[in-house]
């Protein structure tokens, strides 16, 4: 293995990849020893680069490209950091974090990232992937460091179109197995992408390609599944290389969606999930205690927990029983796994614990139950986040009321919850969290206040008000001199601007360019906010004489 260096995180993630060490103490390493901008650890061959854009820390990206890290090193797996970001960007949840993938994208392919085969495919660029088809068809055929094909990554990142264009120019190489013997249909089940499955296995009919039990029953391909087991019913229990069941395969991805998607996507895939699942059980699948635990089927864990006490806090996948209980919201299991010594604190994936969970997904009765048997409330995750703020992030308000109600911190300094709704769009858990004394002039994230940020949305007067009612700095600037009037009067927000009036807000303040609130409504041409400026008060001679001229 690769020597440790400064640049690494004791858990083998490199410093300032979870935002541990900071931009600005990363860049002191760099210059130090700019070697480092490349170093690997570890099996997995990744770079800083690699995992800093994993995680879209897109400060830490930008120090790292300014050391000169290499845009196309590829990992152990042939990935390159523009294809793990287009991979979260894909998947990810959340318009915030969908837009900071974005940023990280582009500085990316700013610094040269992008131009072969496998990261277009990624990014689903089809107009390049023609070009380059054109250029030279042999692409087609092309394996990166990991034995996959253009179709493999395409198929991961759940590219339809893209991979649609490679099919047209070639079938047979879309059915090859990678290094791991995977094929694209399988990449494709990783992250559940069913019309990139559903696609591939049409095609696929026509050269005898297989669709395993295990790609079919996680993806969710009710006919598939029972096809495979009308022929073969044995199959049910068959296992996969590491000893797991189909059962416990697809009761993962049912865990999997409902943790990692908002309710509108997963709930596309419950049933047919759900579906599988029940046909698993119907040919005599042995259940195992994360799936009786997430099933909420009380007298199949308390079974399987008298044959095997130590399955308690067993993990699958970054999930013990108590977990998947949380996730799905059955109280009553949690009680049931809590008697038998399970860890109320177990800690999952990001380190989680049971009410992370519970308040990621909204479970209210199971986050009730945590907390009456003592579960810590202010517990962090591995990014320092707390209960409130994923319930924040996710816009659970009713878990977010119970977890006020019994004292949660409602200004923590990492991810500042108020921001966060304000962000998310989630108003009515903003008023909660102001009226129940959130600062509302708290540290500002890019030197953007609450109030700036709120008077940039639409229809949030109420937000607005409730701001300004609990003592919101009505003319804090940001980073580059405007103030919250400026930002509601270049997002043309009317009624913000007029609270902001009411409020006595500095209606001629200018910002770092000498720019007033009336110049920039000039310039976009808002009648109605132009007469509500001139009305109170706003001159800008200089300015006006210059649009006379």
């Amino acid at each position: 293995a690769a020597p440790s260096t400064r640049l690494h995180l004791d858990n083998g993630r490199y410093c300032g990849a979870s935002d541990r060490c900071g931009s600005g103490h990363l860049e002191k390493l760099l210059q130090e020893n700019p070697d480092l901008a490349n170093a690997r650890r570890g099996p997995d061959g990744r770079t800083p680069l690699h995992y800093a854009a994993d995680l879209s820390h897109f400060d830490i990206v930008k120090v790292l490209l300014k050391y000169g890290a290499d845009v196309n090193a590829q990992d152990a797996k042939g990935r390159t950091p523009l294809q793990l970001a287009a991979h979260r960007h894909a998947t990810e949840i959340g318009y915030y974090l969908s837009v900071m993938w974005s940023y990280t994208i582009e500085a990316l392919l700013d610094h040269g990232a992008g131009e072969d085969v496998f990261d277009n495919a990624a990014l689903g660029r089809w107009d390049r992937l023609l070009k380059l088809i054109c250029k030279d068809r042999t692409c087609l055929c092309a394996r990166d460091a990991g034995g996959n094909t253009p179709y493999h990554i395409a198929a991961w990142n759940g590219k339809t179109d893209a991979l649609e264009l490679l099919l047209e120019h070639g079938i047979r190489v879309a059915f090859t197995e990678n290094n791991e013997g995977k094929t694209a249909i399988d990449m494709a089940a990783e992250d559940g992408h069913k019309s990139v499955a559903e696609l591939l296995l049409r095609l696929g009919a026509h050269f005898d390609a297989p669709c395993d039990i295990f790609s079919a029953a996680t993806l969710g391909l009710v006919r598939e599944v029972r096809k495979q087991l009308e022929e073969n019913p044995g199959i049910a229990n068959a296992t996969d290389s590491e000893g797991k069941t189909v059962l416990r395969c697809v009761s993962a991805r049912w865990r999997k969606e409902k943790f990692f998607w908002r309710e509108w996507r997963y709930e596309q895939k419950e049933e047919a999930l759900h579906a599988v699942i029940d046909l698993l059980l119907e040919h005599s699948a042995k259940m195992d205690i994360w799936t009786a635990a997430s099933l909420g089927r009380k007298n199949d864990v308390a079974a399987l927990l008298k044959t095997d006490p130590a399955l308690v806090d067993a993990f699958e996948d970054d999930f013990a029983p108590i977990h998947c209980a949380a996730l799905m919201g059955h109280a009553e299991v949690i009680d049931l796994l809590l008697d038998n010594g399970a860890s109320i604190e177990a800690r999952g994936m990001w380190s989680c614990t049971p009410l992370h969970i519970a308040a990621w997904t909204g479970q209210k009765e199971a986050a009730e139950t945590l907390l009456n048997r003592g579960a810590d409330i202010e517990a962090r995750t591995s990014v320092g986040v707390t209960p409130l703020f994923i319930a924040v992030y996710e816009g659970q308000l009713p878990v977010v009321e119970l977890l006020v109600e019994n004292g949660a911190d409602v200004n923590t300094a990492e991810g500042q919850p108020l921001l966060w709704a304000i962000w998310e769009g989630h108003s009515e858990i903003a008023k909660l969290l102001i009226r129940s004394g959130a600062d509302v002039n708290l540290p500002k994230d890019w030197g953007r206040s609450a109030l700036w940020n709120a008077v940039n949305r639409a229809d949030y007067d109420d937000v607005i008000e409730c701001l300004l009612e609990h003592g919101a700095k009505v003319d804090e600037p940001d980073d580059e001199g405007l103030t919250p009037l400026h930002a509601a009067v270049r997002s043309c927000n009317l009624k913000a601007a007029e609270l902001l009036v009411r409020y006595g807000t500095e209606i001629n303040a200018k910002d770092k360019r000498g720019k007033t609130p009336l110049k920039w409504a000039l310039d976009a041409e808002h009648e109605a906010v132009v007469d509500l400026l001139r009305r109170h008060g706003a001159t800008d001679l200089n300015w006006e004489k210059e649009d006379r001229l």
